[in-house]
């Protein structure tokens, strides 16, 4: 998990990075030399949508996802621990749910081209399908660390 970690979050810096410098190109050709250019602003929009699913599936591994601790946390902690790998479980589950819808959608867009950059329309949904597996493996490995933690212990 830690070499897909890193990479991860190393693909999630590169992302960002490219939506802030061509967000920053945009804006100088528009502005200074008024002369805006349609790649740039759709490029960036693709690396945004990229970026925004990227780090949506690295915040189920570090456990910044909105959730309901107040009912949970009055449980004894053996219960608590299993109604945590459910919720796990679930997340995989929609993550394999997800990642499987978009195949379909993937391959009906894939003759489709964006207007600006001529790329096909399915490596947006791309990123819908990679954050399914992202869903896939952060579940996996959490559940598989709940079943490490010995009795009582808090992660």
């Amino acid at each position: 998990m830690k070499y897909v970690d890193t990479f991860v979050r190393w693909l999630l810096a590169i992302l960002m990075f490219a939506v802030t410098f061509l967000t920053f190109y945009q804006i100088i050709m528009r502005f200074v030399f008024n002369n805006a250019s349609s790649w740039s602003e759709e490029a960036t929009r693709f690396l945004f949508v990229w970026a925004s699913f990227i780090a949506a599936g690295i915040g189920i591994k570090e456990h910044i996802h909105i959730g309901i601790d107040a009912v949970v946390n009055m449980l004894p902690a053996n219960m608590r621990k299993g109604i945590e790998i459910l919720v796990y479980a679930g997340i995989g589950c929609f993550g394999g749910w997800l990642s499987y819808s978009c195949i379909g959608l993937m391959e009906k867009t894939a003759k489709q081209l964006s207007p600006a950059l001529k790329y096909p329309k399915s490596w947006i949904y791309a990123a819908v399908f990679a954050f399914g597996v992202l869903c896939i493996i952060c579940a996996a490995y959490e559940i598989i660390n709940k079943f490490k933690l010995r009795e009582g212990e808090e992660q």
